[in-house]
């Protein structure tokens, strides 16, 4: 049995790191997905292919993400505050170099590479911080934690398209390098917890009672996770989830610009998706922690994605602002569930003591996901249209979802004890 020993949690001072951690989903999701206004300003200012232009957003995702395993090591090496304040400034010198850049591949290192490290960075403390610090709450906890992100989204986007309609898109990135450097405060709330985790009769201490530079080179890559067929099966399933999940925060805005609608307008629609997501994730995390819900979570997070997958699907057939804006509150809130849940159901799946190296290596298969997400750009360019784009980035969220329900199945044939939610693990480490 694998809990939490000889630390007290879910006091009210643990809250500050979850408003920490608010607050960093709230800089980093704000601007990592709003992406999409910045997008049609790229293509009039370089006038280059909308698969190169994409480019810029897509590598900046998968650095962000395919950072986690390196940030995890980090993290136990350094400590929580001291990778979120390196990334801060990373995130604020990226977005600072980004508006002198004379041409596309100059932003596919500031702006994609640079900023991209900064947000990975800033953003694996605050999941992880957030779930040390809290046991029965700890899906409210996360809930309100992940739904800055949601509400950066809806607020980010507007703002982003105004700033650039009035000051240019290079002075707005000078605005986002000033609210990334706030990152540097936020990453002080991030007060050390020193966690005992009791794994039947064996008592492990704290990674800061081991010898923190083996650790950091062997957290990199946990081998016995790799192992397990269920976190295997996992790590694929967020792989493709992420190929499909972003397609319209990036494309949605040009799409309705495309349909004669003014670009404001076009922008609010990324901010729908953020309002819907935000009201989901919060939602969800009061859910979530109702006693034995482990079952009902990890349907619901499956289910999700389904969803999800349908509503991408049937948005090239949506022709009406309001019945696409409709479409676009269903994803929302299907992509809110399943955001906020991914650190709760991953911690049922590994439990505590692995989630560090288990969340780096789920934003590892995020990362490379997201390197395919400029092929919705080379689609564009292929067949004229986004159509085939949302086709299939739909059809992977299905497929996808349906999978993730899956994985208590595959976790029995493996010969594993059943997927409770007490993050009880059976199994023979080397």
């Amino acid at each position: 049995m694998e809990q939490i020993s000889g630390v007290q949690t879910d006091r009210c001072i643990d809250w500050l790191v979850v408003l920490a951690s608010f607050f960093i989903h709230f800089i980093f999701g704000g601007i990592m997905y709003s992406f999409g206004v910045f997008y049609i300003s790229l293509l009039t200012e370089f006038k280059e292919s909308k698969s190169a232009t994409s480019w810029v957003g897509s590598i900046q995702i998968a650095v962000n993400w395919g950072i986690g395993p390196i940030a995890s090591a980090l993290s136990d090496k350094i400590g929580h505050r001291a990778v979120g304040v390196i990334g801060s400034i990373l995130a604020a010198t990226g977005f600072g170099v980004s508006s002198l850049a004379p041409n596309m591949w100059f932003l596919y290192l500031t702006y994609g590479v640079l900023t991209g490290l900064g947000f990975g960075l800033m953003y694996f403390p605050s999941i992880v911080s957030v779930q040390g610090h809290f046991e029965k709450r700890k899906s409210l906890a996360m809930g309100v934690a992940v739904c800055g992100s949601g509400v950066g989204t809806f607020s980010m986007a507007p703002f982003t398209g105004f700033l650039i309609k009035n000051i240019s898109w290079r002075y707005t990135l000078l605005v986002l390098a000033g609210f990334s450097l706030t990152g540097i405060g936020l990453s002080m709330l991030y007060f050390p917890l020193k966690l005992k985790v009791i794994k039947g009769n064996e008592t492990k201490q704290s990674v800061s009672r081991c010898d923190k530079t083996k650790m950091f080179f062997k957290n990199l890559f946990h081998t016995p996770l790799l192992r397990r067929a269920d976190f295997v099966m996992w790590l694929v399933c967020i792989l493709i989830v992420q190929i499909g999940i972003v397609v319209p925060y990036t494309y949605i805005p040009d799409i309705a610009v495309a349909m004669g609608i003014e670009v404001n307008n076009a922008a609010f629609l990324v901010s729908i998706v953020g309002i819907a997501n935000t009201v989901a994730r919060v939602v969800m995390g009061l859910f979530a922690d109702v006693s034995d819900a482990t079952c009902i979570r990890r349907c619901m997070f499956g289910t999700s994605v389904m969803i999800a997958g349908v509503m991408v699907s049937i948005l090239p057939f949506m022709k009406e602002y309001g019945v696409i804006a409709t479409v676009c509150t269903f994803y929302g809130l299907s992509f809110g569930i399943f955001v906020s849940m991914v650190p709760v159901v991953l911690r049922d799946l590994v439990g505590i003591e692995k989630l560090g190296a288990s969340y780096g290596l789920t934003m590892l298969a995020v990362g490379l996901g997201s390197l395919l997400l400029s092929a919705g750009g080379s689609l564009y360019d292929l067949f004229g249209s986004y159509d085939v784009t949302f086709y299939i980035a739909g059809s992977l969220l299905f497929v996808a979802g349906g999978t993730l329900l899956l994985l208590p199945w595959i976790r029995d044939l493996q010969g594993r004890c059943c997927y409770d939610g007490s993050a009880n693990i059976t199994e023979t480490e080397s």
